[in-house]
């Protein structure tokens, strides 16, 4: 899509061009996640008792 084609004879933009920029901003917010459930500090790789709790009796 042109730069040009995004926006109407107003200069607002279209709601193409408002569907393609939500999606970028899910896009870079799910890779956001991912690299912090990648990292090996999060509560779940290093503490066991709080994944299993649910599994164990009281």
């Amino acid at each position: 899509m042109d730069k040009q084609d995004a926006y109407d004879e107003n200069g607002r933009q279209t709601k193409e061009e408002k569907q393609i920029l939500r999606m970028r901003q899910e896009l870079r917010d799910a890779t956001d996640v991912l690299e912090i459930l990648k990292k090996p500090s999060a509560s779940w790789e290093t503490n066991e008792s709080c994944v299993f709790r649910s599994q164990k009796g009281p």
